[in-house]
């Protein structure tokens, strides 16, 4: 499991409703794009069903990260 929380450094605040779109580059049985998600209020999505798996992270159309993320990862936009 992880969270991918997004900050809207304009208004140093999370940002809600910014599309993040997961690509899964390893794993078992799991590789390619995943439905795209929506963060919340508090800028965040979760993913509960991702874990030690090797990810791209895309906000806004471009790739912020690449590797592999445990907990919590947070992107400022």
């Amino acid at each position: 499991m992880f969270t991918i929380k997004v900050i809207d450094t304009r208004y140093n605040c999370p940002a809600e409703n910014e599309k993040v779109s997961i690509e899964v580059k390893g794993g078992l049985f799991r590789f390619g794009f995943r439905p795209d998600e929506y963060t919340d209020r508090d800028g965040e999505v979760h993913y509960d069903d991702l874990d030690d798996v090797k990810v791209a992270v895309y906000l806004r159309g471009k790739k912020q990260f690449e590797g592999y993320i445990s907990g919590r990862k947070v992107f400022y936009l």
